[in-house]
């Protein structure tokens, strides 16, 4: 890279700043670097040393300020100029942006000369700052040099090279013990992590003897190291150090000759004392694990992943009948006959390709073709890839057990085949020790074969209270039915009935034991008992009854309760079918005969709500409910059902009817009355065809969130100028349209025509409608006021002159303009306190802006940017909102409007809308025509 090139670092959060800049940059050969973020700057600056950094003063997380004052704190970094990027003039800006350290400000939009010229004469003034800066310190050091005529270094003859800055910073920083010594080793110089390693201090060790630091056991191999050093100018070597605290540590030292003429050592000295253990661990381990495997009684075999068998133990030339181990080592396994006719390869490389250990059982031959059975356990060896390098197969001779299981699981498998066929559970056990159990039992107790076989089933499933009698059942070889509770796996308890005999089982005296799950029978006896006593009870607190018809004899029974519902006592009541009818109100016994007969016939739910006509004039409500049975031929028998005084529901049912049909007529009055209001609010409201008159290419995006709007907008016109206003009140619905027309009456009241025009300020507009609200609402500073007030954006726009004035009381005002053919948002703030009552007010600050033809201006409520909605359910939210207007902000203004109004239904979707919701938008033109302002 040449040297005269210009390295540029450029720090902009907005990403089409950066490519307008790093464009203009190139142009001129300058190489650029770029980043929107502050903090990513802090941490590139240091090590890129840039010859200029231009830096954008508002960005988030840091801003520019905050970059400069670390970047002139940094004594790295203190010396580059910085230039900042600001969008306004304003002075404190500035002022604050040269208090940080900067040297001078371009503003935006860039003019590229100018931003060209500026940066060549920082750059120039900095290399001319560093070429003086470099001078007076060479100068300062010839004087420091001349001056200093006694040095000891001079005296010894010992001319150290190694003082330089950047050997030191590495000398001292080394992780490694760094020790200068003379070649005979009178030490010169130690570094931090030598004098930890030795544990001594720096003034301990400087001019002491080297040697005097090593063990005395290995002094002799460290004086022919220091020899060798000394021919051939480098040697590496281990040896031992002895520290001040008499421990002795294993190093490793890397000793290399650093200037010759004086015979000037430099050795690196590393710790290896744990390396050393860690070494001799393995060691052992490997002695004692090889130790293990040639006198386990089981074959071990090591394949690798080829299937070629590289090692194995003695016990596998035992096992295969073999004479030595060049009959087994370097055999792949499909070429070694003992195994290779078994599905033992298969599964030995399935276990290499998914890296996964199991065990499983082959029938294996050995050298004299003697079949045997062996389990195999296979563990796959990974290296640091996580890939199976070999496999550890561990065989186990287990014909025996296999014979021996072979026949026991012959004769058991009848028994099984006998005991899976009955529905109740048989365990076999040898005083009360499991031996074996049938699948119904294993269901009935949720314990599996494995889990019961071995264990003490007393203890297990027998609750403690039950232990003595069972024990006495079983000394006493009690083979007569009897009931008591077991515990299942779950920890439910289950009543079971028992019978046991003894038996012979496999050549010893063992108990049989089968099992019945009583819990339904026990159940049913319970609820039998329990129901016929309840039932009077809970049917007399429900004001249930329950009915039986038999229909064939026309004979009706009633329960208690159904003669407490009808008030008619048992003498009283006939107990048939037409006596039923005789109880119902007149004008419903048809009503109540038809649904019942209808139901028989079609065999469905009888269920009605009918009357009852009693004695004494009262009415009461009964519901009905029903199922008829029939016989195999399709004849209707019988009819059971329940019947429920629901007197009282049917009354509240009436007064909830009544208080809905009140309520109703209340609602629509008061919604026809705030309807109404709707009309005279819409009629005070300026009209869209009213603002056009001014700006043609403007739009009003109006909803509210209830009938009326705590939004509003405001336009009147003074001469040559238009005064616009968009504001939120407190409140929403019917008290927001209050506050809203007060607000626009205030405003009308202070913006008067028949006041100069120009004598009108944007913040005294501001500040006279903040002291009448506040006179209007009886509000002061007091704790107790009510803080009833308004936000708002006031812009004063002169057209024939393109300028205008903009106010914001907590409501900003956004201005797009295309620069580079690329549009920029503008955002001017707001004051961040309410047109009302606030506890720090002020007065309201006045920003004068200068228009472009096509500028957009945007003045809003947050009813859009606080609407919940999207995947998520969250707020739009400002930025989101920006974005959006700059994504469309080339589309007509009247398309903008439709684009707004779908964004913000897509984005609420199936939420509420939480606020009233209003945005003003309009287009500044080169020329307005024949405008008339009237």
């Amino acid at each position: 890279m040449n040297s005269e090139t210009k390295n540029i670092y450029i720090v902009d959060d907005i990403y089409e700043n950066l490519e307008v800049l790093s464009d203009m940059l190139k142009q001129e050969g300058m190489n650029v670097s770029l980043t929107q973020s502050g903090i990513h700057a802090l941490q590139i600056i240091p090590d890129e040393k840039p010859d200029l950094v231009l830096l954008d003063l508002f960005m988030p997380e840091v801003d520019g300020y905050e970059v400069c004052r670390k970047l002139k704190a940094n004594p790295e970094t203190t010396d580059i100029p910085v230039i900042f990027l600001t969008a306004g003039t304003e002075p404190e800006y500035l002022i604050e942006g040269f208090k940080a350290g900067a040297v001078d400000y371009i503003t935006k939009p860039f003019n590229s000369k100018e931003l060209i010229t500026r940066i060549n004469n920082h750059i120039e003034l900095k290399k001319a700052k560093d070429i003086i800066r470099k001078q007076n310190k060479e100068l300062k050091k010839v004087n420091k040099e001349l001056d200093k005529t006694n040095i000891e270094l001079i005296k010894s003859g010992v001319q150290l090279t190694v003082s330089e800055a950047k050997f030191k910073k590495l000398f001292e920083q080394s992780n490694d013990g760094i020790i200068i010594h003379t070649s005979t080793g009178k030490i010169l110089d130690a570094n931090k992590e030598a004098c930890r390693m030795l544990q001594y201090s720096k003034k301990e060790m400087l001019n002491n003897p080297l040697l005097s630091f090593f063990y005395k056991n290995t002094l002799r191999k460290t004086v022919k190291s220091f020899i060798r050093i000394r021919k051939l100018g480098t040697y590496r070597f281990e040896t031992k150090l002895k520290r001040a605290d008499n421990k002795i540590i294993d190093i490793e030292s890397s000793s290399k000759v650093i200037d010759e003429e004086n015979e000037i050592v430099q050795s690196i000295f590393r710790d290896i004392t744990e390396s050393n253990k860690i070494k001799s661990d393995l060691k052992k381990s490997e002695r004692y694990f090889r130790k293990i495997y040639d006198n386990t009684p089981y074959s071990i075999l090591t394949i690798n992943s080829n299937g070629t068998i590289v090692d194995a133990n003695l016990v596998t030339l035992y096992i295969f009948k073999l004479s030595g181990f060049n009959e087994i080592i370097n055999q792949n396994i499909q070429d070694f006959s003992f195994i290779a006719k078994t599905d033992f390869i298969n599964d030995f490389y399935d276990s290499v390709e998914n890296a996964t250990e199991f065990n499983k059982e082959y029938n294996f031959s050995n050298k004299q073709n003697e079949s045997f059975w062996v389990n195999s356990y296979f563990i796959p060896i990974k290296n640091y890839e996580n890939k199976v390098i070999s496999n550890y197969v561990i065989i186990e001779n287990v014909t025996e057990r296999k014979n021996a299981s072979i026949a026991l699981k012959n004769s058991e498998d009848k028994f099984k085949k006998l005991s899976n066929l009955t529905f109740e559970g048989i365990l076999i056990h040898e005083k009360g020790i499991a031996i074996d159990l049938n699948l119904s039992f294993a269901n009935m107790t949720g314990y599996t074969n494995n889990e019961l076989v071995g264990k003490n089933i007393l203890n297990l499933l027998i609750p403690e209270e039950y232990h003595t009698y069972i024990k006495q059942k079983i000394d006493t070889a009690y083979i007569n039915t009897y009931e008591y509770e077991i515990v299942k796996k779950n920890g439910i308890r289950i009543p079971v009935e028992t019978e046991s005999r003894n038996i012979i089982y496999n050549g010893r005296k063992v108990r049989v034991t089968a099992f019945r799950d009583i819990t339904e029978r026990k159940k049913n006896e319970l609820a039998l008992i329990e129901s016929k006593s309840k039932l009077k009870e809970a049917q007399k607190i429900a004001k249930l009854g329950h009915w039986h018809f038999n229909i064939r004899e026309n004979k009706l029974e009633w329960s208690d309760e159904v003669y407490r519902i009808f008030e008619v006592s048992p003498n009283e009541f006939s107990n048939t079918y037409e006596a039923f009818l005789s109880l119902i109100h007149p004008n419903d016994i048809n009503h109540v005969n038809k649904a019942y007969s209808e139901s028989v016939k079609n065999k469905t739910e009888f269920h009605i709500i009918h009357r009852l006509l009693l004695k004494n004039g009262n009415i009461k409500y009964i519901e009905e409910k029903g199922n008829t049975t029939y016989n195999v031929n399709g004849k209707p028998i019988e009819s059971i059902g329940i019947c429920l005084d629901v007197t009282k529901q049917k009354k509240a049912e009436k007064l909830l009817q009544l208080q809905k049909e009140e309520l109703e007529d209340n609602n629509k009055s008061i919604i026809s009355s705030i309807s109404y209001a709707r009309v005279i609010q819409n009629a005070v409201l300026p009209t869209e065809s009213f603002l056009k008159q001014f700006l043609p290419e403007s739009f009003v995006f109006f909803m509210p969130r209830d009938i009326v709007s705590g939004d509003f907008y405001w336009i009147k016109q003074v001469q040559h100028k238009i005064f616009i206003g968009v504001a939120d009140c407190t409140g929403h619905g019917v008290p927001g349209a209050f506050m809203s027309m007060l607000g626009m009456t205030l405003l009308s009241e202070i913006v008067s025509p028949a006041n100069d025009a120009d004598s009108y300020k944007a913040n005294h507009v501001l500040n006279d409608l903040r002291k009448k609200l506040k006179l209007a609402l009886h509000q002061d500073r007091r704790k107790d006021t009510a803080s009833d007030g308004m936000d708002i954006a006031l812009c004063i726009i002169d057209l024939e002159h393109k300028k205008m004035q903009y106010a914001g009381a907590n409501n900003p005002l956004y201005l797009i303009r295309n620069n580079y053919s690329e549009p920029e948002l503008i955002q001017y703030k707001a004051d961040r306190m309410p047109i009302g009552v606030h506890l720090k007010e002020k007065s309201f600050s006045n920003h004068e802006i200068d228009l472009q033809a096509n500028d957009l201006l945007y003045i809003f409520s947050d009813g859009f940017v606080d609407q919940f909605g999207g995947v998520d359910g969250r707020k739009y939210r400002s930025n989101r909102f920006k974005e959006f207007l700059l994504a469309n902000c080339t589309k007509p203004i009247v398309k903008q409007k439709k684009l707004l109004q779908n964004e913000f239904e897509e984005w609420r979707g199936n939420e509420r809308q939480v606020d009233d919701v209003l945005i003003l938008g309009m287009k500044i033109h080169e020329s307005y025509g024949d405008v008339d302002l009237f």
